[in-house]
């Protein structure tokens, strides 16, 4: 019983090293819309505007999410405008 298993696992291991390929990292490219600015960091190209953000907010996490809670946190704290 033991000897089998001592070859399976011998097997095992020598095919493994014999099918062991070169790891290629994959290239990284750009995500659409963006620019990069270091080896990690992007930035979208164009500026968000405050009616985009108002869009997304209230279009999409009212109308299509109901979640009153994200909403009611992602609003500007309006306590340090002058």
């Amino acid at each position: 019983m033991i000897k089998p298993l001592i070859l399976f696992a011998s097997a095992v291991i020598l095919i493994s090293f014999i099918s062991k390929k070169d790891f290629v990292p994959a290239k990284i490219t750009t995500p659409p819309g963006t620019v990069q600015l270091k080896d990690s960091l992007y930035i979208d190209k164009i500026e968000v505007t405050n009616e985009m953000w108002r869009a997304y907010t209230e279009g999409w996490l009212l109308k299509k999410e109901n979640d009153s809670a994200t909403y009611a946190k992602m609003q500007p704290d309006s306590a340090v405008w002058y």
